[in-house]
């Protein structure tokens, strides 16, 4: 009856203990310190300007797609695909990407595809990042 009584205070005292690591877990987590993804200070606004080569004059309705990797203090780095299209004035906006290398894509009817890789800085005087893309007309088929 003793070691019963042994065993079940055991069980009480372990079982608390792990209580109180995953309170202090989640509290980690949750207070800032623990954060899974980068603060929303380091992320930058993002424009593509989608023109054509041969006139400057911006291409509507190109479907945009930037790729990067979200950096995550306590987990791997997660890959994100962002997809926009251009509006009248050949642009799409991205709310906020972190700084880094980004793969930034552009597929528009009619034109040759288009793919390359930029480094993103920090904000510039305007408070965001402006890239300029200029897609070809593809060679004619006979």
């Amino acid at each position: 009856m003793a070691s019963e009584r042994k065993e079940m205070t055991t069980a009480r005292i372990l079982g608390r203990r792990f209580s109180a690591a995953f309170v202090g877990l989640v509290l980690f987590v949750v207070s800032g310190v623990g954060n899974l993804a980068g603060s929303p200070e380091e992320l930058v606004p993002l424009e593509v300007k989608v023109m054509a080569a041969a006139d400057n004059k911006p291409i509507g309705a190109a479907s945009v797609y930037v790729e990067f990797k979200e950096k995550r203090k306590l987990l791997k780095d997660k890959q994100r695909k962002w997809h926009s299209k251009t509006n009248g004035e050949g642009l799409a906006r991205f709310p906020g990407i972190p700084p880094g290398k980004v793969l930034i894509q552009v597929v528009a009817e009619g034109w040759k595809p288009f793919g390359h890789y930029y480094e993103i800085s920090e904000q510039t005087s305007e408070g965001r990042q402006v890239v300029e893309i200029k897609l070809e007309k593809p060679r004619r088929w006979y």
